[in-house]
Formats: C-alpha cells, structure tokens, sequence
C-alpha cells in the first residue's frame, strides 16, 4: 500500500474506532521511544544529562510524534485538524501578556493547593503522593541546579520547547479538538481537557494552578484558531521558571515562583486582568477558528 494512503484513512470511522487508534498510537509511541531514551542513556557517564535523554526521548514520542501520527491516521488535513495554521501576531502578544500577569495569581492558587489535606482515612494515599510528587521534585531540582549556560539552553529545548510543543500537540491540538467535535461545547471541551492536563502531571499539590493554566491555554486555542498561540505560551511559562533558576542558582525560591503567592490583594488584582485581557483576546477572535465561543 502507497504510504500516502494513510493519511486520513480512519476519518470516517466512528468515534470508538478512532479513540482506539489514537489509545494504540500513544501508547506504541511511548513505548518505542522510552526505551530508545533508556538505550541512550547508556552512552553517558552524567546521569542528570542521561536522565535529560530519556525525558526528551519520552516527550518526543509520548507526545509529538504521536499527536501527529494520530491526527495524520484520523484526518486528511492533519495540520489544520490540530490547528497548527498562521495568525495573527496581536493574539500572540496579548496572551503572552496575559501568562505574565497571571503569575501572582497562579503562585497564590498553588499555596492555597499545596495546603490541602485529604482526609484521614486516606493517609495512605495522601503519604504516597508526597513521596511521589518528592521524588518528581528532586528530579526536576537535579535538572536545574547549577546550570552551565549550555545546560541552560539544553533544559530550555528539554524542560520548556519539546514538553510546550507536545503536550499542545495532544492536549489543546487532540483531545480538545475531539471533545469540542462530540459536545459541540467549547467551554466543556476546554474544562476536561485543562482537568486531563493537570491530571496527567500526577501532581496533586500543583493541580489546580496547572489546571487553569491548561483552562488558558484551551481558550487562547479556541479565540485564535492556532495552536501555535498555546505553544508559545506554553513555553513561555516554563522557560521563565527555567530562567529565573539559572539567574538564581541559589534560591530555594526565585521572584518567578514566589510573586504575590502569599498576597491576596496582589492574586486579585492579577486575576482581574486576567480577566480584562481575556475579555479583548475574546473580543477579537479569528474567523479562521472553528471554535464557537458564543
């Protein structure tokens, strides 16, 4: 069979076949590149940069190589179906702005997270996920301390571009895109999908600022019709933690990650421009966006 005939070739199959196909391609995905990243790790003595390997590897595969290789399988235009299309650069600017304001707010909804408690039937539980999001923490923290200024750049491609470009791919390009397709409701489809994203992170003490991250990525997706507009964003928010870590090699916690966490007038008034900014994205929305926001 021509190799061009794949293309699109599950397009007119019904929503269970492709939820299948695109469960398969995932997980195949991951499973070939994971395990090219643990081979690879074995041809460096660094185990920081080896661990680096297996995540980037583990990205590449999990997420933007399946994102494509899905879409490609289940639409003839795989492009346009994850909305990866031109726009205009007013949507880039303004939502950038908006993911630079929303810092205070966002650090003040991660200490509200970080101060709750299950109850304490579920100790068990509550004691695995701590150990679990440690774990998750001390990785991250080897990633970044004492970075060298190639480390800094290499944890911008690992840690800020491979993870915005992919996790969009899937999340705002597939699953977003899929949900607003069978509930024919934006705000639906956007809600489940910033609930997936966070989840999928396995880190309860950061979901919800993650959450309604995800929440903003979705609707900078739907107001502009392209993806690229989350993926910039996206990036942008993990390359200033990422940044801020390498300028402050010593801080426990930089400026990035500690504005207005403990002051709630500064949350509010973050969050009314939020709001405000959202309010002229959403005013200007791209006809070129098969989103309906209205």
């Amino acid at each position: 069979m021509n190799h061009l005939t794949y293309k699109g070739m599950f397009a007119q199959s019904s929503g269970t076949i492709k939820i299948i196909i695109a469960i398969s391609v995932f997980f195949l995905c991951s499973f070939i590149f994971s395990n090219l990243g643990m081979l690879l790790m074995k041809f460096t003595s660094d185990k920081v940069i080896g661990m680096e390997i297996f995540q980037l590897m583990a990205a590449l595969g999990g997420f933007v190589i399946s994102a494509l290789a899905i879409s490609y399988l289940i639409s003839p235009k795989p492009l346009d179906y994850l909305s990866i299309k031109k726009t205009n650069g007013y949507f880039f600017i303004m939502s950038i702005i908006c993911i630079v304001v929303a810092i205070p707010f966002i650090n003040f909804t991660t200490i509200l997270n970080e101060n709750l408690t299950l109850p304490d039937w579920m100790n068990t539980i509550e004691n695995w996920i701590k150990e679990l999001e440690k774990q998750q923490s001390d990785i991250a923290n080897s990633f970044l301390e004492k970075q060298s200024f190639p480390m800094y750049l290499f944890n911008l491609l690992v840690i800020a571009l491979i993870p915005a470009v992919g996790e969009e791919l899937l999340f705002r390009g597939l699953i977003q895109k899929a949900l607003y397709h069978r509930t024919k409701n934006v705000h639906i489809a956007i809600w489940c999908t910033g609930i997936l994203f966070s989840a999928i992170h396995l880190q309860f003490y950061g979901f919800f600022p993650r959450m309604l991250m995800g929440v903003m990525f979705g609707y900078f997706v739907a107001w502009s019709g392209s993806l690229f507009v989350s993926m910039a964003c996206h990036f942008m928010n993990n390359a200033l933690i990422i940044t801020s870590k390498y300028l402050y090699p010593t801080e426990e916690e930089t400026f990035i990650e500690s504005f207005g966490s403990r002051d709630i007038i500064l949350a509010i008034a973050s969050f009314i421009l939020i709001i405000t900014i959202c309010y002229f994205i959403q005013k200007t929305r791209s006809e070129e966006s098969e989103y309906k926001t209205t």
